[in-house]
């Protein structure tokens, strides 16, 4: 079997931690949280096999946009793990602007609504620029199926030949 790494991105609050965690549930490697194990493997050339577990062939890894106030290198990222024998999937989170908006607003990621409206654009615009030279790997998952329909969610990363 080939290794494969899943990048879970989307704008702060848009579902990527819920989406990573629905993944490690079905057998991939990762965790939910800011602090990345595989950021020492990006970011500071740790081999891999210090990271992962020897007898992992599938591993997820969390970028919300902004990443650490900063807004990381995907691509770098993506190459990295290509680079290690890695397949690269991305599956980028989509959620409702309305349900987004209010989850910003909710956890302190944005002051009122109508910055976390004006972030959000700007983290999708962003993101779908960088998007536009990924010529393959890329899958869009709306997050509502996560919240409100887990088995229509795992059909959906079934049908991406993700689980």
């Amino acid at each position: 079997m080939r290794k494969r790494l899943v990048l879970v991105v989307g704008p702060e609050s848009s579902g990527t931690r819920g989406t990573t965690k629905l993944l490690i549930d079905n057998g991939y490697w990762g965790t939910t949280g800011h602090r990345q194990p595989l950021d020492d493997f990006i970011f500071l050339q740790k081999p891999l096999h210090e990271i992962v577990p020897q007898n992992v062939n599938k591993i997820v890894l969390r970028r919300s946009i902004p990443h650490a106030n900063d807004y990381p290198s995907l691509h770098y990222t993506d190459t990295q793990f290509l680079t290690a024998g890695y397949k690269t999937t991305w599956l980028v989170v989509l959620r409702d602007l309305a349900e987004l908006t209010r989850s910003k607003v909710l956890r302190k990621h944005a002051r009122d609504e109508t910055q976390a409206t004006f972030d959000t654009l700007y983290q999708y615009n962003w993101l779908f620029r960088i998007l536009l030279s990924k010529t393959s790997g890329v899958h869009f998952f709306p997050y509502t199926y996560h919240m409100k329909n887990p088995s229509k969610a795992l059909e959906i990363l079934e049908s991406f030949e993700i689980i």
